[in-house]
């Protein structure tokens, strides 16, 4: 069973991964600079904001790509080429299957008008399976990094089901365990000195940390699934 501990264990323990992890961070802080200089046009900060999204998704590819390979090192190289080119693959990969599912969940949504609470589950389960179907489509991607197996449409949806649960038990338990963990440091150095470089440098850096918890987390995900391709994985 897909261990979010492990995950946590595994980033931490990577090589360079502390270092590694920072270098990622970085960019994440200049836009914060950026966010917050009242000089700054405002152009700036959404393009370099743009610009850490997309070599972030790049990030998340490669570290998901290494676990499901089962490569010596978790995190991947610095190498602005490499990140580049997987997260324009992925786009390319994944941009069919999130435009059509967040557009159907819009639509079948503003036919729900039940009651207030109903409305709110009902939306939430529709955009719960929307997220399944964009993972699915991601992970059976990301395996190999080829871009026509995130349409193995038959495979897409019959994963879809099973990574509604698996989705929504993530969100808790990434929730759970940086409030133990990373959330007491994070307190005591806002607490301490308050909204500070140091403060949101740590910030940034536990962001990175996640991204790479996730990637790791539904490459082990991967194994628990039915397989396609060479692997038989999603």
């Amino acid at each position: 069973m897909a261990s979010i501990i492990d995950s946590f264990k595994e980033v931490a323990s990577d090589k360079l991964s502390a270092v590694k992890l920072l270098i990622f961070a970085l960019p994440i802080y200049y836009c914060y600079t950026l966010y917050i200089d009242p000089n700054s046009p405002a152009l700036d900060f959404q393009a370099a904001s743009l610009t850490v999204l997309f070599f972030l998704l790049g990030f998340l590819v490669k570290i998901t790509n290494n676990v499901i390979n089962e490569r010596n090192e978790l995190l991947p190289a610095l190498n602005p080429l490499k990140l580049a080119f997987s997260a324009i693959k992925c786009i390319i990969a994944i941009i069919i299957p999130v435009v059509i599912s967040c557009s159907l969940v819009n639509y079948v949504s503003s036919f729900i008008v039940i009651l207030p609470w109903v409305d709110i589950v009902l939306k939430t389960i529709l955009w719960l399976l929307a997220s399944a179907v964009i993972t699915s489509s991601f992970l059976m991607f990301s395996q190999r990094e080829n871009i026509l197996d995130a349409f193995k449409v038959k495979f897409l949806f019959e994963k879809a089901g099973d990574l509604i649960f698996i989705i929504f038990f993530l969100l808790i338990k990434m929730l759970l365990i940086n409030v133990l963990t990373l959330g007491f440091l994070g307190y005591a150095i806002y607490f301490l000195f308050g909204v500070c470089p140091p403060y949101v440098l740590y910030i940034a850096y536990t962001v990175v940390f996640n991204i790479a918890v996730i990637g790791h987390y539904m490459a082990q995900v991967n194994y628990e699934s039915a397989s396609v391709g060479n692997k038989n994985s999603i």
